[in-house]
């Protein structure tokens, strides 16, 4: 996966609830409101490519790309932080 694609199946995950069609739907709105910059409004449409692409592939292969992208060093398989110092808690 591409950085750009990366970035939306974690937005996607943690703003959304893994929901690409809100995802898809909050970009919608930002790009009807047409931004001012003109770099905004092209991504916005790359990205919406790039859902459509993803969510295909998710269809097609049956998988979550979420459970492809590799954990942020020091978490744990959800995500969440470590107990501190390492160990297990009571």
């Amino acid at each position: 996966m591409t950085r750009e694609e990366r970035v939306l199946v974690l937005v996607r995950d943690e703003l959304f609830a893994g929901s690409w069609s809100d995802l898809e739907t909050d970009l919608r709105a930002r790009l009807e409101r047409r931004p001012s910059i003109f770099k905004l409004s092209t991504r916005i449409e790359e990205d919406l490519e790039r859902i459509t692409k993803l969510r295909d592939f998710e269809r097609a292969e049956g998988v979550d790309l979420r459970s492809l992208l590799p954990r942020p060093s020091g978490t744990d398989e959800r995500g969440d932080d470590p107990a501190p110092g390492g160990g297990e808690t009571s």
